[in-house]
């Protein structure tokens, strides 16, 4: 295994080390085609017919390389196809190199999700087959005179199974039964292919439909699917024909068992009957016997059992058969348990024990014993019955009846499930005597296990027996790790039924056992999660507040340290909580609090110190109200949460604007700066979402001498991606990119070239002027790039490093922003606006200096453009 990935790399590295040679000879570095080497020819070839056997590559680096080589590759070829005059032989060879290209994108292409159709693209999918609708008429046109060929039907056909795919697919079948009626069945009389091609596709359809449970469509497309595969006999079809023409009738004897009809319970019959006689060896066709029986509304419990037996007796021994047989086993229990019980013995005697399958002859086994002593379980489900219907004495007489003597033989387990059933409806009963009475009968290895003793503590809870509970509490912290989850039970229970001190009692339990609990398995937040978590969470609040309110009545009563304690903590409990219980918005604030009951005379690093908590708590306050605003669905929740959001930042601003100029720590005031970044972020999506539109220019501005590549990013893609006016959107994007154009430090060109694609899309058919602007501030950050820098005094330079590529203008994107504002000037010169024209032209014309292909795309305008008649 680990040779052939080595070869496949091997290989990979040489098609792209030749792909490289190849955009040198075709003049993808700006010099003339170079092919005079006939050897170059053949090697081309030879690449050719390897890269078209390369049918996957599954690395994303490999595929990420092949794609850039690829694009690269073809986009040399066509531009150098541009020039005038070259020779046949250059032009054979750049279309071969074409073809390469082609191949080598096609290899960097995906193979999970490369269909239309699979990805629900049918808008895609669509569009490519109006070209394909052309075409085909086009070609029906030329071919109705001499009559088409074979060739030309077949197009046709597969064209047309496209379309009914794509209907389908788009769910309009009415649609999809015009395509289908379109299609020349002459194609079908001539090639098997199409034949099995259009069946399956039928087929697929009626699957689906009877999925969907739209039995009588799905009859129909399933019957043309058999009426389509019919019109070949099978051998002259592929091995696979005849599976499919089973996998056909199975499905329309589905859809028809469904309808319930007279006239569709006549054509399974017949069906099944095709099945009997074509397949009746097949698995699939015995089981679709046992379902069609098990449907009927008085099934044949003999055909069944015979029908089953058949089945049990071909069946091979895996785990899905087994599991097959007991389930049909347990259906024909429901119909007759004794012919239910004789397969049961079949299946033992005559397909397990001669194979000593022992896993399958235990199992087997204990069905059987299941099945001949099924009373006490028919009792189990009366009781459970009753008790669900909150109907508990009756539940307490079937108990009764369970623990008869009769019934001796079901397992002390079994009797101590009955018995602990009889303390639980005295304990819903308020009747904790019967329950004690019912547990002093109980058996000492039932009165032992941990089940049994939380419901004696919960009897004991009823009856505020102490010593009880105390008892079964210490005999619950015997157990091991997986019983010991009891604990919590009891504690839930102490507080449901108002016994704080027994929770208490039962927390310090836990605590006493630590180190032989699997802390682990006891996730002391979830005590938290449980419906007394609010009453929780407020008496600390409360705890909090009156302290508060009790120093603001005697300020004098708590020292400095004491409020510095309680500050503390106060952010510290909020921090801990936060991803155990979830956001809340009663911790973060209470660490704010306690600032203004400081006295006045404190020290300078104590009151810095006192500011650095504050800032902290409207940071984490300020991420709390953004996760919930994020988290909810109701606009109004979520407008309110941004706004606290918005007053936290606020409140950070205020605080933090004086700490700015008073730092020396680099460290902390780069801190401090990446704190006052992230809030921007957060202020600016808040904004956004509040439409508070006004206050974007202003959060720009402030960010200006701050803001790094990833705050920049963040903002262009929140107005963007926001419900923002158009003027607004353009407004704002403008400035960013005015911004990022005055800022040499963090431009990433690659990125910003994207972000000037959709704003000048935008500004286009809104705001021209706005559009002009937009192209100039391009145009100023390709010309002051480094990489057109260093070009300008060495024109043969080309680096290939990612740094570089990060700060290059993409030549992809400038060769897109010259063609559409030539494109425009071109639009201006048909509309008679001369000076727009030509302010135009002259912006397509520099955008296409800065391009590196040696000026051909800057020519070729220049040679169009030029063409134009100026003459009123």
């Amino acid at each position: 295994m680990e040779l052939h990935r080595k070869s496949r790399r091997e290989q990979l590295k040489s098609i792209t080390d030749f792909a490289e040679s190849l955009y040198v000879d075709v003049g993808g570095n700006g010099s003339p085609c170079n092919i005079t080497a006939q050897s170059k020819f053949t090697a081309l070839r030879q690449y050719i017919e390897t890269a078209s056997r390369i049918t996957r590559v599954p690395e994303s680096s490999a595929r990420e390389a092949l794609d850039a080589m690829g694009t690269k590759l073809w986009n040399a070829c066509t531009r150098s196809m541009r020039k005038d005059g070259l020779a046949d032989d250059i032009v054979k060879f750049l279309s071969q190199v074409r073809a390469f290209a082609f191949l080598i994108l096609e290899c960097a292409a995906t193979r999970q999700r490369d269909d239309c159709s699979v990805l629900s693209q049918f808008d895609i999918g669509l569009k490519i087959l109006e070209k394909a609708a052309l075409r085909e008429e086009k070609l029906s046109t030329e071919c109705s005179n001499a009559g088409r060929d074979d060739i030309s039907l077949k197009l046709s056909a597969e064209y047309y199974i496209l379309r009914i795919h794509l209907a389908w697919k788009q769910s309009r079948l009415d649609f999809a039964e015009h395509m289908l009626s379109k299609l020349p069945h002459q194609a079908l009389q001539q090639d098997a292919v199409l034949v099995e091609q259009l069946s399956s596709l039928l087929f697929e359809v009626g699957k689906f439909l009877v999925e969907k449970k739209e039995y009588h469509e799905a009859d129909k497309w399933l019957q043309r699917a058999l009426e389509a595969l019919s019109q070949r006999q099978l051998d002259m079809l592929s091995p696979d024909a005849s599976d499919m023409r089973l996998c056909i009738i199975h499905g329309l004897v589905r859809a028809n068992n469904a309808l319930h009809t007279a006239d569709s319970r006549i054509k399974v019959t017949r069906l099944l009957s095709i099945l009997e006689n074509e397949y009746g060896h097949r698995p699939e066709v015995m089981l679709l016997h046992l379902d069609v029986i098990q449907t009927q509304k008085d099934p044949d419990c003999k055909q069944y059992y015979d029908r089953l037996c058949a089945f049990l007796k071909t069946a091979s021994a895996s785990e899905l058969n087994f599991k097959l047989i007991v389930h049909h086993i347990h259906q024909l229990r429901n119909c007759n348990s004794d012919l239910a019980t004789d397969t049961l013995e079949l299946l033992i005697l005559e397909r397990l024990a001669p194979y000593g399958n022992e896993t399958f002859l235990e199992r087997g086994f204990v069905t059987y014993v299941w099945m001949k002593t099924a009373s006490p379980g028919l009792i189990w489900k009366k009781v459970a019955a009753a008790f669900d219907h909150k109907d508990y004495d009756t539940a307490r007489n079937w108990c009764q009846l369970a623990l008869h003597p009769l019934f001796a033989n079901s397992g002390e387990s079994n009797k101590c499930k009955i018995e602990r059933r009889l303390i639980v409806c005295a304990l819903e009963c308020k009747a904790p005597g019967i329950a004690r009475e019912v547990f002093s009968g109980l058996s000492e290895a039932c009165k032992s296990e941990a089940l049994t003793r939380y419901l004696m503590y919960r009897v004991a809870l009823q009856d505020e027996d102490t010593d009880l509970a105390r008892n079964c509490l210490e005999i619950i912290c015997k157990f091991d790790t997986e019983r010991q989850m009891y604990l919590l039970a009891c504690v839930a229970e102490a507080l449901h039924s108002g016994a704080d001190r027994q929770a208490a009692i039962v927390l310090q339990q836990i605590l006493d056992h630590l180190d032989s609990i699997s802390t682990r398995q006891l996730h002391f937040p979830a005590l938290l999660r449980e419906s007394h978590t609010p009453d929780l969470v407020g008496q600390i609040c409360k705890t909090f507040d009156s302290s508060v309110s009790r120093n603001a009545l005697d300020p004098g009563q708590l020292t400095v340290l004491e409020l510095e304690w309680f500050s503390r903590n106060s952010y510290n409990l909020c921090a801990a909580i936060l991803y155990d219980v979830g956001p809340s918005s009663c911790f973060a604030p209470l660490g704010c609090l306690y600032k203004a009951l400081y006295p006045e005379n404190l020290g300078i690093e104590a009151r810095r110190d006192i500011e650095q908590r504050n800032i902290l708590c409207h940071f984490l306050a300020a991420v709390i109200e953004v996760s919930q605003a994020r988290t909810h669905n109701d606009s109004e929740v979520q407008n309110q949460f941004y706004l606290n959001a918005r007053a936290h930042i606020q409140g950070f601003r205020k605080v933090a604007s004086p700490l700015f100029e008073q730092l020396s720590n680099d460290e902390s005031l780069a801190a401090l700066t990446e704190k006052r970044r992230t809030l921007l972020a957060f202020d600016f999506e808040a904004a956004v979402r509040l439409k508070q539109w006004s206050n974007l220019s202003e959060m720009l501005n402030e960010s200006r001498k701050i803001a790094d590549e990833m705050l920049y990013s963040l903002f262009a893609d929140a107005v963007l991606s926001s419900e923002a006016p158009v003027e607004v959107m353009l407004k704002t994007s403008e400035q960013i990119l005015a911004q990022v154009s005055q800022e040499r430090k963090h431009q990433n060109l690659e990125k910003i070239s994207r972000w000037v694609r959709c704003v000048f899309q935008l500004s286009i058919k809104s705001n021209a002027a706005v559009a002009e602007s937009i192209l100039d501030q391009a145009y100023i950050l390709a010309r002051d790039g480094p990489e057109y820098q260093k070009n300008e005094e060495n024109s043969e330079a080309h680096p290939n490093t990612e740094s570089v590529s990060r700060h290059t203008y993409p030549d992809e994107e400038l060769e897109w922003l010259s063609t559409t504002a030539f494109n425009l000037a071109i639009d201006f010169y048909l509309a008679s606006d001369d000076m727009a024209s030509q302010r135009w032209y002259g912006k397509a014309l520099d955008l296409a200096r800065l391009l590196h292909d040696n000026g051909v795309l800057w020519k070729t305008l220049q040679e169009k453009f030029g063409r134009l008649s100026w003459d009123d």
